[in-house]
């Protein structure tokens, strides 16, 4: 019996892991019948899955799922995209994202996230946690290579401001205080080797407003990457 009726997408890891354990919620598992998802009438649906690799059957399979999960009956939807969309490089990541959005512009009970670089106790082993957590770091990038940050806390916080909304939205919901990777590792007092591949963090056209901006404002990236 499910105590709440709320289904999270891609809970092993990551951001969709964090929100399990934030709302009282049941996790999506994509070898389950999806006809157990599709006769429930949902709360909430957020919509986390996602696959950042090479294999395109893992893709398509992937860009399926998002499209069965936007089926849905549920009050309230939440996709959770990327910043990736406005890459100047076309990649199978971009493009899936793209397609999915796609699935879930114009429903009347949808909401869309672009999120920037996301950090928490919760991420996936990356050059970040590789910063943040290695004794002597060692990692492919360049210590000219740009992040910004939003904390897992900040998107929980940002998604239950989209509760509350009635209106269809797209939200771009990231930092623009951008800083290389050799600033955060001065900051940490870490003796990192660096690489030479040189990594821009994905910014939005400016032209797009940053939506919540309000729960952002207080804090900056080297302020989230000290608490962690």
């Amino acid at each position: 019996m499910l105590k709440k009726n709320i289904l999270i997408t891609g809970t092993s890891s990551g951001l969709g892991k964090y929100l399990k354990k934030k709302f009282d919620s049941c996790s999506f598992d994509r070898d389950k019948k999806f006809l157990f998802y599709k006769k429930k009438k949902w709360e909430l649906v957020i919509h986390c899955g996602f696959y950042n690799g090479t294999d395109k059957e893992k893709f398509l399979e992937s860009i399926q799922i998002s499209k069965k999960i936007a089926s849905l009956n549920t009050k309230k939807i939440i996709f959770i995209s990327s910043l990736i969309i406005y890459d100047k490089k076309n990649s199978l990541y971009k493009k899936s994202k793209i397609i999915s959005e796609n699935f879930f512009k114009n429903k009347k009970n949808s909401y869309i996230i672009r999120l920037g670089a996301l950090v928490g106790s919760e991420m996936r082993h990356n050059t970040i946690s590789k910063i943040l957590y290695d004794r002597k770091p060692k990692i492919g990038l360049s210590e000219r290579s740009r992040y910004s940050f939003i904390h897992y806390d900040e998107v929980y916080c940002l998604i239950n401001e989209i509760i509350k909304q009635k209106k269809i939205m797209i939200t771009d919901f990231f930092r623009r205080d951008f800083v290389t990777l050799k600033k955060i590792g001065n900051i940490l007092k870490k003796k990192i080797k660096f690489g030479n591949f040189l990594v821009k963090c994905i910014d939005a056209p400016y032209k797009r407003k940053i939506d919540f901006y309000n729960i952002i404002k207080k804090t900056s990236s080297i302020d989230i990457i000290k608490k962690l």
